[in-house]
């Protein structure tokens, strides 16, 4: 059996339309939902960063990340001094919530630390 050339041609179109829009599709599925990787935007984008502590004042720390200054609460605010690294662990509004992170964890290889206005 042989096709004739409008037949073929027209196959082709068809397979080239569905093609590219299954293509399309996925393409779309894969950017809007990034396996595996960390949020990009939004609060759950600050869990679990560093952040550098840049001042402290009335209960309440200000820590820069993202080159961005926020208030942040800790538990543990007394064993806090300007120029820690906390580690973020959560959002309340726009408050974090911060813990004090330990010497070695804090002076990872190669990590940038955000840098803040001198307080």
């Amino acid at each position: 059996m042989q096709l004739s050339q409008t037949a073929f041609l027209l196959y082709a179109l068809i397979f080239l339309l569905v093609g590219g829009a299954l293509g399309a599709w996925l393409t779309r599925l894969i950017m809007r939902y990034p396996f595996g990787r960390n949020p990009l935007t939004g609060k759950d984008s600050y869990v679990g960063k560093k952040a550098l502590v840049v001042g402290k004042r009335s209960g309440l720390l200000r820590v820069a990340i993202n080159s961005q200054v926020w208030n942040a609460e800790c538990t543990d605010i007394d064993s806090i001094e300007v120029g820690d690294t906390v580690l973020v662990m959560g959002l309340d509004n726009l408050t974090l919530k911060v813990e004090k992170m330990g010497k070695a964890e804090s002076q990872g290889p190669g990590e940038a630390m955000p840098r803040g206005p001198a307080s």
